[in-house]
């Protein structure tokens, strides 16, 4: 495989981890592993595809969107008989103009920010497991990443309930803030959904203002929490937990 395929191959994945099981997938990220070059140029793509998802999560358009954008418009709102189909194409031309404007000025605005905030106050999990796009590393099996992450220095689950330990694992990644705080993230499959697994560290485990042991839902993800000898831990998943076996 030559950069040009790997590019085109890894331009067109899927984020959370939907294309982890694609051969063409995983050769390309091997190719990327081998090639400093490649290598510098996923972790590029990676920032870009966090910001880029952060900024749209964010985008609001205004309450009075349409008469905003008329009021910007340089001419009247009437468009009479006489005018014909050539006024009224100028007219909706412009519209359509001004609306990509004021919607451009949002998102570049939004897209200045990194990505999902890990500061009190701010922080949303939901945000953070859709921000997942690359993972750090890859296994097949949980303990593999419970090692990796504990050879790193990373948040590690000391144990998991039984469905999460045994679940199929696709891999793992760091978030980390200014001060050093971390949040490991473990993401695995049961019967064919995507589950993320975090762990957080002492630094950031007062982020997680939520119950324990109780599923609440926020931006169309499902999430529970629980704390496992003073570690803070929680899952976050799309898929109703009615159709996963018992967590905790």
């Amino acid at each position: 495989m030559d950069n040009h395929t790997a590019k085109e191959i890894l331009s067109a994945y899927r984020p959370n981890g939907a294309d982890a099981e694609d051969p063409n997938f995983r050769a390309a990220l091997q190719h990327c592993e081998r090639d400093p070059a490649m290598k510098a140029w996923l972790a590029d793509q990676e920032q870009f595809d966090r910001r880029f998802a952060d900024a749209l999560a964010d985008i609001r358009g205004p309450a009075k969107g349409r008469e905003s954008i008329l009021a910007t418009l340089p001419f009247s709102r009437e468009v009479t008989a006489a005018a014909g189909n050539r006024r009224s194409w100028l007219k909706f031309t412009a519209l359509g103009l001004a609306a990509l404007l004021v919607l451009s000025a949002v998102y570049m605005g939004s897209l200045l920010r990194l990505g999902p905030s890990l500061e009190p106050g701010e922080f949303a999990l939901s945000r953070l497991a859709g921000s997942i796009v690359l993972l750090d590393y890859r296994a097949s099996d949980v303990t593999s990443l419970q090692t990796w992450l504990h050879d790193r220095g990373a948040p590690v689950p000391g144990s998991l309930p039984e469905a999460l330990a045994l679940a199929s694992a696709v891999g793992c990644k760091v978030f980390s803030n200014d001060r050093g705080g971390q949040i490991s993230v473990l993401c695995v499959k049961i019967e064919g959904n995507l589950v993320h697994i975090f762990v957080f560290d002492d630094q950031t485990r007062d982020l997680l203002d939520a119950p324990r042991g109780q599923w609440w839902q926020e931006n169309n993800y499902n999430l529970i929490a629980w704390e496992d000898n003073a570690t803070v831990m929680a899952v976050a998943t799309r898929a109703e937990p009615l159709l996963l076996p018992a967590l905790l």
